[in-house]
């Protein structure tokens, strides 16, 4: 009840004085747990409750993920870009591969930080496949390109430059592809 009326605090009061007298600890408790926690501002317990709901019955992961994602999507539409990365990071490692929408562009840097190529190449090529006019597709196709370069294969980056200066041959971005 309290969770749904949005008093996190309150919340993470009662699941704690719950577990303290010897209640049980469900995975569904642990899953509101680290709800709560997160939405009243502690990540890192919130990702402590998550793991433990996720020891205690695996197939939680997704549905962690999936929330996890959509606070990401939410910071990030509010301009929280360090807690949307935050998020995604968390939110990926409890189900990879997950659909950030029109965000995968942010996906794939964290992985490009990560020299995780292959991963930010997946997340690149949906986004362009998704999103092909959006404002930040040209960005997307240069780093795609990037992304195939610093992978080494260097046949796919030049056929990806080539179809960005035929693409975008007056972005501000061109000078990049023709280097």
């Amino acid at each position: 009840k309290e969770y749904e009326a949005g008093r996190y605090r309150e919340a993470v009061f009662v699941i704690r004085h719950h577990v303290k007298m010897g209640g049980e600890v469900s995975p569904d408790l642990l899953f509101l747990f680290g709800k709560s926690w997160l939405k009243a501002g502690s990540e890192a317990e919130a990702q402590s409750a998550f793991e433990d709901c996720r020891k205690k019955d695996a197939s939680y992961g997704p549905r962690i993920a999936e929330f996890l994602r959509d606070e990401a999507v939410a910071s990030l539409k509010a301009s929280d870009e360090a807690r949307g990365r935050r998020m995604m990071l968390l939110a990926v490692s409890f189900r990879s591969g997950l659909d950030f929408g029109e965000y995968d562009c942010v996906a794939a840097e964290l992985y490009l930080d990560r020299r995780e190529f292959d991963t930010a190449i997946g997340y690149l090529g949906r986004y362009l496949k998704e999103f092909p006019e959006a404002p930040g597709a040209a960005g997307a196709m240069i780093e795609l390109a990037s992304a195939y370069e610093r992978k080494g294969d260097t046949g796919a980056a030049i056929s990806l430059y080539r179809k960005f200066q035929e693409r975008y041959p007056r972005s501000r971005l061109a000078s990049n592809a023709v280097w």
